[in-house]
């Protein structure tokens, strides 16, 4: 994965006064990408992992948000909580509001995370924030499930408050990069080292692993001595398959993750057609992994 993110983690209180309802959760409706340099975080999913992770430099995390709410009599009690984890921990902020305010009334909750509990007491019902931090299983990856409950156990009211739900754990972002194999075509007049040529290709490949590629494609209608080849790595090789009038490039050699080749090509040729190249490919191991359509 890339690394994005970033920003303070803010408890958003909600107060819903229809007994025994939870505010619905936030849809995630964003990629990776759109996120990549923004200072907002996306809104939690049950699938966010798949498309953001934590970069430990930064403070940005991937928050759930909701409430759960009570009646007592023909008032209302809510704990609305947020949770979220970190690089080692998990964290949930439990909020308690009471309507109307009573003073003395007080509220202890008990938080579960997975087999682990911890108990707190709100010294108001009218907003105070109770923080839990819980640490993360040993080998935790993206995409775990965590179990977290809570509870009144000293409360107001007949019922208590009380509430369960998962947590699809934020994975922690790797250094590294993503495939990319990209070309563009001209036609027009080079000069290079001192001849003259009609037309250029210019290939970028930036490969996710270390390994042996093999970098290949071909050019139309070739006409004159051999195209002028620069490669950043690898060994260069051309030829022209029998009875064709197109030259084949080859660019082979061992590359490492995250290393940008640059292939800059020119060479002469007398097509009329649009197309200046035929497709490019990338092997890995002799597999296919990614390719190029012809160049205008």
């Amino acid at each position: 994965m890339k690394k994005f993110y970033f920003v303070t983690m803010i408890l958003a209180l909600a107060v819903v006064f229809n007994a025994c309802q939870k505010d619905e959760m936030l849809p995630y409706e964003n990629s990776l990408e759109i996120f990549a340099f923004q200072e907002v975080a996306p809104p939690y999913s049950d699938d966010a992992w798949e498309n953001y992770c934590i970069d430990p430099e930064l403070d940005n995390y991937v928050v759930l948000e909701s409430s759960v709410v009570g009646s007592i009599g023909g008032n209302s009690k809510s704990i609305s909580y947020s949770a979220y984890n970190t690089e080692s921990l998990f964290i949930i902020k439990l909020s308690y509001l009471r309507t109307p305010a009573t003073a003395g009334v007080k509220s202890t909750v008990s938080v579960g995370f997975e087999e682990t509990t911890q108990n707190k007491t709100f010294s108001s019902t009218q907003g105070e924030i109770l923080t839990f931090e819980f640490n993360l299983p040993v080998n935790w990856k993206g995409g775990d499930e965590v179990l977290i409950s809570f509870i009144e156990t000293i409360f107001d009211g007949q019922n208590a408050l009380t509430e369960e739900f998962s947590y699809a754990l934020i994975g922690i972002c790797e250094d590294g990069c993503e495939l990319d194999f990209k070309g563009e075509g001209f036609v027009g007049e080079f000069e290079v080292e001192e001849e003259i040529f009609n037309r250029k290709a210019i290939y970028t490949f930036l490969p996710e692993e270390d390994g042996v590629y093999e970098i290949q494609g071909g050019l139309t209608n070739f006409t004159g001595a051999d195209a002028l080849v620069f490669a950043s790595n690898g060994d260069v090789n051309q030829r022209t398959p029998g009875g064709s009038s197109n030259r084949i490039i080859t660019v082979e050699g061992e590359f490492e993750a995250c290393e940008e080749i640059s292939i800059v090509i020119y060479w002469n040729s007398d097509n009329q057609g649009d197309e200046i190249t035929g497709e490019w490919t990338v092997k890995l191991n002799n597999d296919e992994i990614a390719s190029v359509e012809p160049l205008n």
